[in-house]
């Protein structure tokens, strides 16, 4: 059962309570959605929480990067950082756009274990920089090697891809070596 059919099943019932998300393989656990009397009202995956990270989960489940088994535990859910409140139906819709997005951007991906770096002498401030990209850019300061600011940056990873190809083609980012560890 996919996630959606899931937390649709139990939304539908008005359940309190957690969907746990395991790696199918070993049972490994991978992030977790609380619901509270039939709204999503949190989630934890993939270093990222809120909605985004529920919409990380479908479109891994969606595009096959990740297989999934759940465990759904009735328990009461206690208030916590990045608690948001989304019903079944704006979740399908959001999923559906960014699903579309993250498909027409994922072959524009870097590879994994490319390093790059925001080229700071050619910022012009004229240049408007939206929000986004000042989230990658930040990452860059602490991570050069693409897979980490996958990892690292509160966006979605077509959001971060789109960013990546923007910034390079502006003369913001260098890409400085395929192999430095």
């Amino acid at each position: 059962m996919s996630l959606i059919l899931t937390l649709e099943e139990q939304t539908a019932v008005g359940f309190t309570g957690k969907v746990n998300f395991l790696k199918k393989s070993d049972g490994q656990y991978l992030g977790v959605a609380h619901v509270r009397e039939g709204d999503i009202c949190f989630c934890a995956y993939s270093g990222k929480i809120g909605k985004k990270a529920l919409v990380t989960a479908i479109i891994h489940e969606m595009d096959e990067y990740e297989e999934f088994k759940y465990v759904v535990e009735p328990e009461i859910v206690e208030s916590s950082e990045g608690e948001f409140k989304l019903s079944i139906s704006a979740l399908k819709k959001v999923a559906s756009s960014e699903f579309k997005k993250y498909k027409t951007l994922k072959k524009l991906r870097p590879p994994k274990s490319l390093h790059v770096i925001p080229n700071v002498k050619i910022f012009d401030p004229e240049v408007e920089m939206n929000y986004n990209n000042f989230l990658v850019l930040k990452s860059m300061t602490e991570y050069s090697k693409v897979e980490d600011i996958y990892k690292n940056t509160n966006l979605f990873e077509h959001e971060i891809t789109e960013c990546l190809v923007m910034l390079r083609k502006k003369g913001f980012v260098n890409v400085i070596s395929k192999e430095r560890e």
